[in-house]
């Protein structure tokens, strides 16, 4: 992971030496307050995450300059990422977290506002969903929003292929994927 961090931002490495990498980090965000930014850290899945690599995190965490921290960190996972970060041997880790936020359930009259401000993110302003549709895409996604999101795709992907304008039951008849 530390390869992948030091190659996206540019950094000449030589060798895969952790130590190495993790001081050319540090060397590059100390450069940053001059260039008037804030780095972020935004790595989504993190459950996959090694636990050797969240402790490289929670060490680069700790880079401060003139009593301000140098970047966040953002880590964005399921269920099984906060069952990793609560394990002992991340204690540590676990006290730098300084906000924890969990996207719960939609209820089933949230369904059609998620799927029509998702819609609406991408310019599309007409109903696209007919109502059976969207009740059907609630129960085959347990309202997660994420399922959601995966069961829509397919389903504009089958009207499409269909030549339908509205999509109908019969294209969210989308087995919902875990």
């Amino acid at each position: 992971m530390l390869n992948l961090v030091c190659h996206d931002l540019a950094l000449a490495v030589k060798g895969n030496a952790r130590l190495k990498q993790i001081q050319a980090i540090h060397e590059f965000l100390y450069a940053q307050p001059e260039c008037g930014g804030t780095g972020v850290f935004l790595i989504d899945e993190a459950k996959h995450l090694e636990d050797e690599f969240l402790a490289d995190l929670r060490l680069l965490s700790n880079l401060e300059k003139d009593g301000r921290k140098l970047f966040q960190i953002v880590l964005v996972g399921r269920p099984e990422l906060e069952r990793k970060i609560t394990q002992p041997v991340m204690r540590q880790l676990k006290q730098r977290i300084a906000i924890r936020c969990r996207v719960k359930c939609l209820q089933d009259e949230e369904i059609e506002a998620f799927i029509t401000l998702r819609l609406q993110t991408f310019g599309y302003e007409p109903r696209l969903f007919c109502a059976s549709a969207i009740q059907k895409i609630g129960r085959d996604s347990q309202e997660i929003p994420r399922l959601v999101n995966v069961i829509c795709d397919n389903a504009l992907l089958i009207a499409f292929s269909l030549s339908l304008k509205e999509v109908a039951e019969r294209a969210a008849a989308v087995p919902a994927v875990s």
